[in-house]
């Protein structure tokens, strides 16, 4: 690559050949030079469209997390990685507090506003290591390698209360107040990655049983 050739820089491609007199020996070269600019240009569109077709297939379009069939790849990787090299993992299941609510009130472009507001919540809590999905309508996954529970639940304490102190506003002015329950789970050696979702979704379901904007963590036995 060239960057001072012409507007933008050109890639060349280069070849040369040795001349040589009737003895061998080497008296000079011939050297050609081809402009392929258009072709590695047409080539990085072809990559760049690619990886944003790859980013699309594995994103939610309303909240820009992770979508669920990314899940299920990511969470056998991270669970068959934790049994290799007996690594503690965790996982959150979120679910927003009476949506049907605030979308048979409110609408449902308010509705997506509160999924969006959600999901900026659990992205400014990630840790580098972590992953946000979404795993269905108001239903939202962290996955947390490396972690054990007692951290595990620490950060979901924290995505509660951040979002529990979140105040919206319809374009009429009016306030929008939701709040979210979380189930925490911490792998066991030997379970599947369907089991440890299953765990912390039923803690999910009983952090609403016993009041919603709350966290519950399953045991081990759940």
């Amino acid at each position: 690559f060239f960057p001072h050739f012409g507007e933008g820089g050109r890639w060349l491609f280069f070849t040369a050949a040795p001349l040589r007199n009737a003895a061998g020996e080497v008296v000079g070269a011939i050297e050609t030079l081809q402009d392929v600019s258009e072709r590695r240009r047409a080539e990085e569109a072809l990559r760049e469209s690619e990886e944003r077709y790859r980013t699309l297939s594995l994103t939610d379009s309303l909240t820009g997390l992770f979508n669920s069939r990314h899940l299920h790849e990511r969470l056998l990787a991270e669970a068959e990685r934790a049994l290799r090299y007996d690594r503690p993992l965790s996982l959150l299941v979120l679910d927003c507090d009476n949506f049907k609510r605030i979308n048979d009130s409110f609408g449902h472009v308010e509705g997506d506003r509160v999924l969006q507001a959600l999901a900026e919540v659990i992205r400014h809590c990630l840790r580098r290591s972590d992953s946000g999905f979404r795993y269905g309508g108001e239903e939202f996954v962290v996955l947390m390698p490396e972690t054990p529970l007692t951290a595990a639940q620490a950060l979901a304490e924290r995505l509660r209360s951040a979002f529990a102190e979140q105040i919206r506003h319809t374009a009429a002015g009016e306030e929008v107040r939701c709040t979210v329950s979380i189930g925490v789970a911490e792998w066991v050696t030997g379970e599947s990655e369907k089991s440890l979702l299953r765990r912390a979704d039923a803690a999910c379901y009983q952090a609403k049983e016993r009041g919603k904007n709350r966290v519950v963590v399953a045991s081990a036995s759940d």
